[in-house]
């Protein structure tokens, strides 16, 4: 248990960060992007999807993703373990793979980028983000009372 304990805190920390990062996509970001012309906001956008790709939030992402999981590993009859582990994997993690990085695919291909493009994209990013959001959010309480 001593050994989850040390694991939980940087994935709180880890948690909280990617939480952080999307609620201000889904609070900020995404509503000054609506309030430019579809052209720009899209043009931003593209923009951000490759810049966020940098080390320093990938290495955040992805070794979240990992110490939840080895959170689980060193404490399996724990059950904020597998709270936390659950919510940043599958609602955090999965949710991007699965949900934003197509749709970040799919802008990326759309031909002109224009208030079409950005019509499709940003209601069914903008909920997934939330769920990011909420989620990582969620595990880092979860994560946060292991400790």
């Amino acid at each position: 248990m001593v050994l989850a304990s040390l694991l939980a805190l940087p994935a709180a920390v880890g948690s909280a960060v990617v939480g952080g990062v999307f609620l201000v996509f889904s609070t900020t970001i995404m509503a000054a992007l609506d309030r430019q012309p579809a052209e720009h906001a899209v043009a931003v956008m593209r923009t951000i999807n490759r810049v966020i790709l940098a080390p320093v939030f990938l290495g955040v992402f992805l070794g979240t993703a990992l110490i939840g999981v080895a959170v689980v590993v060193t404490a399996p009859g724990q059950p904020l373990a597998w709270a936390g582990a659950a919510l940043y994997v599958l609602g955090t993690f999965a949710t991007t793979v699965v949900v934003n990085v197509p749709l970040n695919e799919a802008l990326d291909r759309a031909a002109g980028g224009g208030a079409a493009a950005w019509r499709a994209y940003r209601p069914r990013w903008t909920v997934a983000n939330h769920v990011r959001a909420v989620t990582a959010i969620g595990a880092a309480v979860a994560f946060t009372l292991l400790v």
